[in-house]
């Protein structure tokens, strides 16, 4: 065997589709070489091949990750910019943490589940880390953390998920946690819910842990082997995989300055806020409905989610403020893993997303509403394309989260933008032995931000969308009244 064929069946790839360069070059490879490759003598040759295959300017990088991950610095490393914006939101105001709640046909055993876990801690190294706080910084610490799972009974899901999302996760026993909640009425249901903080993962990687714990859990009650490789690689902080050219500050659009703004029910400070939320969900049918009017208007599920989002806004706070005419401004999320330069397949534990503000003027009384309607899909399609075409600038947050969130904390009542919206489909198998998934939504706190947050997931042939809001800022009735019109319009826009 050829010692590039030995690298890559070491490292888990195939010989098809990675050139000789991409494959030395590739930090998969250097972390897991590492892992493997003890031998004195291999390490040199791969080093050695490493150097020579590599181009002159990243023969001191390939150099540094190697040092890195033998002096184990990647491993117990102070949290960058955009790590410590999470940590700070959760450590000091209990939000912008994530959740993911499963309903569950069947039950679970809370020590299988426990089993599953620290199989999955062997997989995925992160989650031995605490976060350990010192006088001027914060930074991973690797030790012998357990992810908690506790198991409650309770006479209303819906209560308890708000309970979960208004308790801080304990960043210095472990990053994420497990509940398992059952209501004595159901019972032949039961609802797993993982709260996990975002340095460790985002929406599509906790899909991933979701398929992989339920999986391990049916492998270990069925006494199958179960064989794990450490992913060394997810201790990489992002800054290894952004591009070269991210601009140190991202453009600001002119015309999303002035946009309007829900009116708060109450002004209490931010420590004084806890989070809630609503859910709606659409079947089947209208899932169709929606993905056949969108192909019809040439525009993606995203731009149809977003108009009936912005119509909602816009049509409440005509009704609050007797004023036709508004800007709605509002964030939409982008996965950044298909500009991730070494493009690290392997990393399936980890937050690779941003955000960029969309803004629409919404005219109402000039135009037919499905008219506009239509009209603000196509544009944010053509806004959502036109920021993704300079891929570089998606990575300026993450160089200056830290700094932007304390910004907006300090000027809590200059809020930037009306609302924010995610959309995430989940391609995850549905039956594991004995329990079935019937339903995924996405719950994350946001009592300290004065804008809701709308989270759309679709399983199985049913959209969730959940509307997550900070209380008493807000009041429920207001953001009831928000989403049932969101459901409303983007019914009638999509006959």
């Amino acid at each position: 065997m050829s010692i590039f064929k030995m690298l890559n069946s070491l490292a888990g790839y195939g010989t098809s589709g990675y050139s000789r360069t991409t494959l030395c070059i590739d930090t998969n490879i250097v972390a897991h070489c590492h892992s493997i490759l003890i031998n004195r003598f291999y390490w040199t040759i791969f080093l050695g091949i490493t150097i020579h295959l590599t181009r002159l300017p990243r023969r001191q990088r390939v150099r540094q990750v190697i040092e890195k991950f033998k002096n184990n610095e990647y491993v117990n490393r102070q949290l960058n910019s955009y790590e410590q914006s999470w940590d700070i939101l959760n450590e000091n105001y209990c939000s912008w943490f994530s959740s993911r709640v499963v309903k569950i046909k069947g039950d679970l055993d809370p020590e299988i589940i426990k089993q599953s876990l620290s199989v999955l801690q062997k997989q995925h190294p992160r989650l031995y880390s605490q976060i350990v706080y010192k006088a001027d910084n914060c930074q991973f610490e690797s030790g012998k953390a357990v992810i908690p799972v506790y198991c409650i009974t309770t006479n209303s899901i819906e209560a308890e998920v708000i309970k979960q999302m208004n308790t801080c996760i304990e960043t210095t026993k472990a990053l994420m946690r497990v509940v398992i909640m059952r209501n004595p009425d159901m019972k032949t249901h039961i609802y797993l819910m993982l709260i996990y903080h975002h340095a460790i993962g985002d929406g599509i990687s906790i899909i991933v842990f979701l398929e992989d714990l339920l999986s391990y859990y049916q492998k270990i009650l069925e006494n199958k082997p179960i064989d794990v490789v450490p992913n060394w690689v997810e201790l990489l902080p992002i800054e290894a995989f952004m591009p070269d050219d991210v601009p140190e500050i991202t453009p600001i659009n002119e015309g999303a300055q002035n946009f309007a703004k829900l009116p708060f029910d109450q002004n209490v400070p931010l420590k004084k806020r806890w989070s809630s939320y609503i859910k709606k969900s659409l079947n089947e049918n209208l899932i169709q409905k929606i993905i056949a009017a969108s192909k019809a208007h040439n525009v993606t599920i995203q731009g149809t989610l977003n108009a009936a989002l912005c119509m909602a806004f816009g049509q409440k706070l005509q009704h609050v403020t007797n004023i036709t005419d508004h800007t709605i401004s509002y964030y939409v999320y982008v996965n950044l893993r298909p500009f991730l330069k070494n493009r690290p397949e392997m990393i399936t534990l980890n937050s690779f997303v941003s955000r960029i503000i969309i803004y629409h003027d919404i005219p109402f009384q000039k135009q037919e509403k499905n008219e506009l309607f239509w009209k603000i899909a196509r544009d944010s399609r053509k806004q959502i394309t036109d920021r993704i075409n300079k891929s570089a600038e998606l990575f300026t947050e993450m160089k200056t989260a830290k700094e932007y969130t304390i910004k907006q904390l300090q000027s809590d009542n200059d809020v930037d933008v009306s609302t924010s919206i995610s959309n995430l489909k989940v391609n995850i198998r549905s039956t594991y032995g004995a329990i079935e998934l019937e339903d995924i939504y996405t719950v994350s706190p946001q009592g300290v931000f004065r804008y809701p947050h709308v989270f759309v997931s679709t399983f199985r042939n049913i959209m969730n969308i959940t509307f997550c809001y900070s209380e008493p800022s807000h009041n429920r009735e207001l953001i009831e009244d928000i989403a049932n019109r969101f459901v409303s319009i983007l019914i009638n826009a999509c006959r």
